[in-house]
């Protein structure tokens, strides 16, 4: 194997390794919420990591308890995340112009901010 071939399996290697590192943290940052418990299963090159935001024996649940759970669980395939995140900026800004005034709305992680104000000029 070539030097540049190698190094571009090591750096490959690396940026995976890191998004697995920063997945971790996140969810440990997640379960930190009040009433909100997280459970990631990262399988990769044939071994499981797992990270558990509860010493419980009872979490995670089992994929047959999840099923089973009511109200029915949001489940998620690829195809499903991918659609969401299309818009190409995180924070999707809409704008609109009237004759008097803006208004300018933000969405980021689900919560919405609205901005007034009075256009100047014309």
């Amino acid at each position: 194997m070539s030097p540049e071939l190698r190094n571009a399996v090591k750096r490959r290697s690396e940026g995976v390794r890191n998004k697995g590192d920063t997945l971790v943290k996140k969810a440990h940052c997640f379960g930190k919420e009040d009433g909100v418990q997280v459970a990631v299963i990262v399988f990769r090159r044939c071994r499981y990591h797992t990270y558990s935001s509860s010493s419980q024996e009872s979490w995670p649940p089992s994929i047959e308890e999840i099923k089973r759970a009511y109200p029915l669980p949001k489940c998620l395939q690829p195809q499903d995340v991918e659609e969401k995140s299309e818009v190409p900026d995180p924070i999707a800004t809409q704008r609109h112009h009237g004759h008097t005034g803006a208004v300018e709305t933000s969405e980021f992680n689900g919560v919405n901010r609205r901005k007034d104000w009075v256009e100047v000029g014309g």
